[in-house]
């Protein structure tokens, strides 16, 4: 019970996140959100926990501690009222609400994609969530794409050259001495030695992994060859030490698995984002360290996360369609 009521509280807090940001809320609504606040210590909590949650998903929002919405803070000294929830305020400003829901959905969506200029937006090739593609190039490569992915081509008398501005791709190179097959992607370079392999990016943390022949990964003046079998990971740190993989385990997106072994969780999410819409969201990244081995199906992401819940004693809070929270649950709470 207690378990589903603070569940309820983080609803209604964030709710009130989402009706806060309207400038046109006025001192009936500032008042509500203030009774609401002022009915209980969780209340407190849930609103604190709200907050957190909020700046997470976009730095704009910070807005909410530093002026745009009240803090705990400065409600201190509100005159105190009757406690109103949401759904309790006048009808005309309920319809603002909901309309001001689509808006935040969007502005999330928009705080996923960093509030900027995205060139993935633009890109030669591109996919949606859950959407894997694949393409043969006018040499005769074969490019084939993850979900949530996008990467442009440009060829020249000289190279040819890819940019994978996000997500993930397996490349079968054709052969062409007089043009190097590169791949650019955050701040370092593959090139294609007669090769099969996979680049995955995240950020600017980028995994490459080769399954057929050789690559050479450039960072910086720092270079590296991979063998068949073997990957590295680079970011702005450099390289990570090369490490044998299983192939098929890794490669597993292409038949619609995801295989993971010792995995830590946020890597797991992290991947069945790519699956599902809107955004999952760890409340405490201590969670993001518990280790995950299973095998899921891309096509059914939500039965997977809510496998993972099970196993791991986790909570998932839905928040419309556009953020999942994923929270300790009772067990997790008392360890």
């Amino acid at each position: 019970m207690t378990d589903t009521r603070n569940d309820n509280l983080l609803e209604q807090a964030l709710e009130w996140c989402v009706l806060l940001q309207d400038p046109n809320a006025g001192p009936e609504e500032r008042a509500g959100f203030a009774a609401w606040l002022e009915t209980s210590e969780a209340h407190r909590q849930a609103w604190r926990r709200a907050e957190e949650v909020w700046r997470r998903l976009d730095p704009v929002a910070e807005r909410l501690a530093s002026g745009a919405g009240p803090s705990p803070d400065r409600l201190a000294a509100t005159p105190a009222v009757a406690p109103v929830r949401p759904q309790a305020l006048k009808p005309a400003f309920r319809r603002k609400t909901r309309a001001l829901r689509a808006l935040a959905a969007m502005l999330l969506l928009g705080a996923i994609l960093g509030w900027r200029y995205d060139p993935a937006w633009l890109a030669d090739y591109r996919t949606a969530v859950a959407e894997q593609r694949e393409w043969r190039l006018e040499d005769g490569s074969l490019i084939r794409l993850a979900p949530d992915s996008a990467l442009d081509v440009d060829y020249g008398t000289a190279r040819r050259r890819i940019r994978l501005h996000r997500g993930e791709a397996w490349f079968r190179v054709a052969a062409d001495p007089a043009r190097p097959f590169v791949v650019e992607s955050a701040t370092g370079h593959t090139q294609a030695l007669g090769t099969a392999f996979d680049i995955r990016r995240r950020g600017d943390r980028v995994r490459v992994l080769v399954s057929e022949h050789q690559v050479q990964v450039s960072l910086d003046r720092q270079r590296q060859r991979l063998e068949p079998g073997q990957a590295l990971t680079y970011d702005a740190d450099g390289f990570s030490p090369v490490r044998n993989v299983d192939v098929a385990n890794e490669l597993a997106w292409q038949n619609q698995r995801l295989v993971f072994q010792d995995a830590p969780l946020a890597q797991v999410l992290a991947e069945l984002q790519r699956y599902m819409p809107g955004r999952l969201q760890l409340t405490d990244s201590a969670l993001g360290s518990l280790s995950v081995t299973a095998v899921f199906d891309t096509r059914q992401p939500r039965q997977a996360l809510e496998s993972l819940a099970d196993v791991l004693a986790l909570r998932l809070t839905r928040i419309g369609p556009w953020l999942t929270l994923v929270r300790p649950g009772e067990t997790q709470g008392q360890q």
